[in-house]
């Protein structure tokens, strides 16, 4: 059985049976992975330990249990996330400190920088409903039919989705959005090995991060906003459960916004000394607010691939980065 056929049945098991059933046959299965070794659920715990140590080996392991029960939460709000009405998802929806955000798109398009942590594909359902048009990109999966159902889910949803693809100019496709009409731009910008990702340091370990967010920001001369994502339980509002159809969701909290420097300051060459400085300078202000959210929420965080640097084969990497160079 490959990936589409598993996703094909979790779908047609969400859509068939009640919620209550389906959810805690997720989190059950997630939270069982979590005490596993299997590969990524060990590298989730190596990422955790970097954010917040604990020096028992048991709550280690408690602890990705618990976040592979939120990730597998995750999986299970996004199959049934197509056949919520838009009261319902609203109702999921709680945010926190839009003030800005808001006020911001009234004027001009502007990005956001999030991490895989929540829900993010709710988030974007939400966003389109209440907050703006959103664009954004998305990783081409493989297989080629598992990328095109995520497409389609997510612009089912609202959102206009370009690919991340190399040599199809993706950013430059964003920009010319922002351009012509307001729109939101949040991208995920937690993990990047490409040539172009960006080492900062995130408490004192470096790791590598997208700087699309940034790029944009200064030449749209737009500020970047934090969003950060965190599961959660409101059963104790009863009128709002009613209204979501569960007592699930998330809380959408904006960060403070992050100010590109003048363009007559930077320049738009990306490659330039200065330009690089100036996307350190805001990924680095990112990585601050982002630390404060991870110590706080950790297992809403759902990175199970390496993301920091001493965990990468630098080698490697670097051969990467020259060979993507060169093309």
């Amino acid at each position: 059985m490959n990936i589409v056929q598993v996703f094909s049945l979790a779908q047609n098991f969400v859509s068939f049976l009640p919620e209550t059933i389906t959810r805690t046959v997720f989190t059950t299965v997630g939270a069982a992975l979590g005490y596993s070794n299997l590969k990524g659920v060990v590298q989730l715990r190596k990422n955790y330990q970097r954010i917040v140590p604990l020096s028992s080996t048991w709550a280690q392991r408690r602890r990705s249990a618990q976040a592979m029960a939120n990730y597998f939460a995750y999986y299970h709000e996004v199959f049934r996330l197509k056949d919520l009405t838009p009261q319902q998802i609203l109702a999921r929806v709680r945010t926190e400190n839009m003030e800005q955000l808001r006020e911001t798109l009234t004027q001009k398009s502007c990005t956001a920088a999030l991490l895989h942590a929540g829900n993010w594909d709710l988030a974007g359902a939400w966003a389109c409903l209440d907050l703006a048009p959103v664009h954004t990109l998305a990783e081409k999966l493989e297989p080629v039919e598992l990328a095109q159902r995520y497409l389609e889910f997510r612009q089912h949803l609202g959102m206009k989705i370009y690919f991340a693809e190399k040599g199809k100019n993706s950013l430059g496709l964003l920009q010319n959005d922002m351009q012509e009409s307001k729109c939101f731009v949040p991208l995920l910008m937690d993990r990047d090995l490409s040539a172009s990702g960006l080492e900062v340091d995130l408490l004192g370990a470096a790791m590598r991060v997208a700087p699309g967010g940034a790029i944009l920001a200064i030449k749209k001369q737009c500020p970047m906003f934090p969003i950060f994502l965190a599961r959660e339980n409101f059963a104790y509002d009863k009128a709002r459960v009613k209204k979501a159809g569960s007592k699930w969701g998330i809380v959408l909290r904006a960060g403070e916004p992050i100010y590109p420097p003048a363009l007559s300051e930077v320049g738009t060459d990306t490659r330039a000394p200065a330009f690089q400085a100036a996307l350190h300078a805001m990924c680095t202000a990112w990585m601050e607010q982002v630390a404060v959210f991870l110590q706080d929420n950790l297992t809403d965080w759902h990175m199970l691939q390496k993301v920091f640097t001493a965990d990468l084969d630098m080698q490697r990497l670097a051969a990467k980065q020259v060979k993507n160079l060169d093309n």
